[in-house]
């Protein structure tokens, strides 16, 4: 009775993922492309709040390649070892560099509290 129990919530298990999918992979992508939008647009409407110098696009992809340099300069030093990071910052002034973060709720954004990543093994 019990391999019985065993096998048919490995049934529903397998059943609700295969329902689940094909919901839930679209609902992240288009949740992940709106809250993209949504820092490129702040990034457009908002200046740098230490020199003024309008932000846009290329703060944000200026973020995203010091950010993937970063990762790849730890995993180069700790080779082996995986890292949980957390995103300390979304872009960076191209004039001053200056890390500034998303935040979501007030659709804002503010200089970022740390200027380097975090990382834990």
């Amino acid at each position: 009775m019990k391999r019985r129990k065993q096998k048919l919530r490995v049934f529903f298990e397998v059943a609700t993922t295969v329902v689940a999918l094909p919901v839930l992979l679209p609902w992240a992508f288009i949740t992940h492309g709106l809250n993209k939008r949504r820092l490129l647009k702040a990034a457009q409407k908002t200046d740098c709040p230490i020199c003024d110098t309008r932000l846009g696009e290329k703060s944000f992809d200026l973020a995203n390649t010091v950010r993937s340099r970063e990762i790849a300069e730890l995993q180069r030093a700790n080779p082996g070892v995986k890292f949980r990071l957390a995103r300390m910052y979304d872009l960076i002034c191209t004039n001053c560099n200056t890390r500034l973060k998303f935040d979501q709720s007030s659709q804002t954004l503010s200089p970022a509290n740390d200027n380097s990543s975090m990382a834990t093994e």
